[in-house]
């Protein structure tokens, strides 16, 4: 059970959030262009990309617990041309803070050392494990990187990935839910995910993704369930209370069928692309 989450006052956050954001932001300018390394397959990658809605894969959400979005798609700061489709994840407590005291240590961030989990099966491309993670507000340097492909022209990408926690290979294939990595600060300022659907991995090209069953917290305080896609200052957790994993299959299963009559709130994704929050 996850615990309940009061309105988010963002005074609390020790570090600025705007400070802290922008961070986020300015680290995730290069991020999505980590190293290029040798892919383990011979085939070639397809660069086309794919169109909204043209999606075979169910993802869920990579982590457990609470997070916001700190940037989410089409984001003034970092998120244009190849990257406009990537989302930054912060993981919260439940009085919506980011980090403990004045956040200036990594380990004083919530999200820093959270599991990172697999959206959906896959085979692993590529798995960066070679950098630091840097300090706090510090000059970020190149980040650590998995990327799983699901199916054609379809890749998870996650990023600024702690140094020394991938727990995959290139080559491994991994299932939904898998721990692939922790959270870390490789290539960023702040701790943070850096997650991403591709359509292509040489060069990174990022492309709308639709989440199958998440929860998102209202105005009111009020978690309800939804398929799509999160927004910007969206605070998003996997589903949660009795029967969670049951209802979470049972959306899988039956994602042929409309969200409204799955009897789910739907996600800018799931609507016309003027939709999109800039």
């Amino acid at each position: 059970m996850h615990p309940s989450l009061p309105p988010l006052d963002h005074a609390k956050s020790g570090l600025p959030v705007s400070v802290a954001l922008a961070a986020i932001c300015c680290a995730c300018a290069s991020s999505s262009a980590p190293p290029v390394s040798a892919r383990p397959v011979d085939r070639p990658v397809v660069t086309a990309p794919r169109a909204e809605g043209d999606q075979p894969t169910q993802l869920t959400l990579p982590f457990e617990g609470t997070w916001i979005v700190g940037q989410g798609y089409h984001g003034s700061e970092s998120h244009r041309g190849r990257a406009a489709y990537a989302l930054d994840l912060v993981e919260v407590d439940a009085d919506g803070r980011a980090h403990d005291g004045g956040g200036k240590r990594l380990q004083d961030w919530y999200g820093f050392g959270a599991d990172v989990l697999a959206v959906a099966d896959g085979v692993v491309v590529r798995a960066v494990d070679s950098f630091p993670d840097n300090r706090v507000m510090g000059t970020a340097t190149n980040p650590n990187t998995v990327i799983v492909e699901h199916a054609e022209a379809e890749f998870s990408e996650y990023v600024h990935l702690q140094r020394g926690s991938l727990r995959v290979r290139a080559g491994d294939r991994v299932h939904r839910g898998d721990v692939l990595a922790r959270c870390g600060n490789s290539g960023s300022q702040t701790p943070h995910l850096h997650w991403a659907l591709l359509s292509s991995v040489d060069p990174i090209r990022t492309r709308p993704a639709v989440f199958s069953v998440y929860e998102v917290r209202d105005e009111r305080g009020t978690w309800r369930r939804a398929r799509g896609l999160p927004s910007s200052g969206d605070v998003i957790r996997p589903p949660s209370g009795p029967g969670a994993d049951q209802s979470l299959d049972a959306t899988i299963k039956n994602s042929i069928e409309s969200p409204a009559e799955q009897g789910v709130a739907t996600g800018p994704c799931c609507n016309p692309p003027s939709s999109v929050r800039k």
